[in-house]
Formats: C-alpha cells, sequence, structure tokens
C-alpha cells in the first residue's frame, strides 16, 4: 500500500519559479529603429599627406526635425549606430585605393575617442566597429573625424564626399 505523501517543497519552488519570471515593465517595450543619413563634401590641399595622417572633421547631422519626422525626439533616442560609411573621390586620378588606412571616430571633451569604422587600402576594406555613439551624439562638444594615412600622396588638390547613415533605436513620442 502506497502512503499519500505532499512535501511542501514542491509548491514553493513552483511559486519561487513563478515570482522571478514576472516583470516589472508593462510589455513589449515601444522602441523602433530607423535610418538617417547624411552627406558632407571635403575639399584638401595635396601638400597635407607629406608623411603624415590627415585629419579632416566631418558633420553628422541629426537634428530635431529628422527626428521629429520620425515621431521621436533626441532625449528618447536610446541608441545610435554607424550602418554605412561611403567615400567617393571627386577625382579620378586620386580613388580610395591610394589611401593605405583610414580610421572614422568621434571625439568628445569628457568622453574620449570611440572609433566608428576603419578602412584598409590594400585589402580596399571597410570594417565597423558596430559601437553606440549615442552619448557622444547627445554631448554638445562632439567632433567626427576622418583620419587618414597615404604613401601615395595627390597630385592635385583632393575633393570627396563623405556618405554617412546611422540607425537609430528611439522610443516614439506619446
Amino acid at each position: 500500500m502506497k502512503k499519500n505523501f505532499k512535501s511542501p517543497l514542491l509548491p514553493a519552488i513552483v511559486l519561487l519559479f513563478a515570482l522571478s519570471s514576472c516583470s516589472s515593465s508593462s510589455g513589449i517595450d515601444d522602441y523602433f529603429t530607423f535610418n538617417l543619413s547624411s552627406a558632407h563634401g571635403v575639399s584638401l590641399e595635396n601638400g597635407l599627406f607629406q608623411n603624415q595622417p590627415v585629419i579632416v572633421p566631418i558633420a553628422i547631422s541629426i537634428d530635431s526635425t529628422s527626428l521629429a519626422t520620425n515621431g521621436t525626439d533626441m532625449f528618447l533616442v536610446k541608441s545610435l549606430k554607424l550602418n554605412l560609411l561611403r567615400l567617393v573621390s571627386e577625382e579620378p586620378s586620386f580613388p580610395f585605393t591610394n589611401i593605405d588606412s583610414l580610421i572614422f571616430s568621434v571625439q568628445a571633451d569628457s568622453i574620449g575617442l570611440e572609433v566608428l569604422a576603419t578602412y584598409n587600402g590594400a585589402s580596399d576594406s571597410l570594417y565597423y566597429s558596430n559601437a553606440d555613439f549615442v552619448q557622444y551624439w547627445k554631448a554638445k562638444n562632439s567632433t567626427y573625424r576622418l583620419t587618414m594615412y597615404s604613401s601615395k600622396p595627390p597630385s592635385v588638390p583632393f575633393s570627396f564626399t563623405v556618405s554617412t547613415t546611422a540607425v537609430l533605436t528611439a522610443r516614439p513620442l506619446q
């Protein structure tokens, strides 16, 4: 004959797991993602590439109008990542494969430097860091820049266009 044994341990364990899986959030997060693109023209004198890196400030313009168009505001943006960096030379005699290496970065006084992308001319390859740079973008003193190295400097003044696309994750305006 089997004895009907009831242990209080099993209900206590079930209750513990049920309580630990409860969330304090009100359901699914209402974050959404969208892309914002910008383009910036750059002109450089050919004498700048004399065995030294050339540092070029770049403007990434994400303003309140573009955020409002997407139904959000700066304080609601949670994440910002570089999704596209495109450099197009306007000088046919100086293609970007003449650039040995390039670093696209952002810096703010209070935060330091963050590398967003690097380019290797030997393999003609662009690598993205996948860094979230929202804190730099929200800082008022941030500067974006290209640092370029070339062992084959251009023989004439050099112009190119820098195009960027950033992926933003934000909450909608209520």
